[in-house]
């Protein structure tokens, strides 16, 4: 992230999902309440009050360093945030609460993508056909249309009648009516046609086209 200081930080929390094993065990508290009775726990002391609390695991961040003009430019959503009386248009900080760790990470390509405008860099592939598909939900989700559109628009290169099938079933209900995924879709229902009429043609008893 070439120029100027990055003056936003973009604040991912994860929140873990509690497991079995990070379960505090039963409490003084609880235990009194089965031996003796209501009528002792009400005069249980404070340092056994404390144990009935709901269990709170600790949110994680990871904080994201970024500039705002190149947020406000490719995302409304972003820009909503920065350029008003929001909390965070006055401390530069936007926070956005996500599922786990992989939720970071493709935060991080998202951003990265933002600022190259490409999944091309140096004549090679930056990111898998998978990880394009992925991206463009997320951009989709933040408004980052020109992100969306290369992405979608970029699943046609290296489309094959192998992978067609695979691409139209990968990619989110939610994107199957945006312009910039027409192209790929007619080229891989050409292929899935361009199949079926293959296998038609074809007899089996002969073991050869009819």
């Amino acid at each position: 992230m070439q120029g100027k200081l990055c003056d936003v930080t973009l604040r991912c929390m994860v929140v873990p999902e509690i497991n079995s094993e990070d379960e505090p065990g039963p409490s003084e508290l609880e235990q009194k309440k089965d031996q003796k009775g209501k009528e002792e726990t009400a005069h249980a002391d404070e340092s056994s009050v404390q144990f009935l609390r709901p269990y709170q695991p600790q949110a994680r961040a990871t904080d994201i360093l970024c500039h705002a003009n190149v947020l406000c430019a490719r995302s409304p959503y972003f820009e909503s945030c920065l350029d008003g009386e929001w909390s965070e248009a006055k401390i530069k900080t936007v926070e956005i609460v996500l599922a786990n760790d992989q939720a970071v990470q493709n935060m991080k390509l998202l951003i990265k993508l933002s600022y190259s405008g490409s999944y091309i860099y140096d004549e090679e592939e930056l990111l898998d056909r998978s990880t394009r598909i992925r991206l463009a939900f997320w951009g989709y989700a933040f408004e980052m249309h020109e992100c969306v559109s290369e992405c979608l628009g970029s699943l046609e290169d290296g489309l094959t009648p192998e992978n067609a099938c695979n691409t139209l079933q990968d990619v989110p209900e939610e994107l199957h009516e945006l312009e910039a995924l027409t192209g790929s879709f007619e080229k891989a229902i050409g292929f899935i046609v361009d199949m079926l009429e293959r296998l038609a043609q074809w007899d089996p008893r002969r073991g050869a086209q009819a």
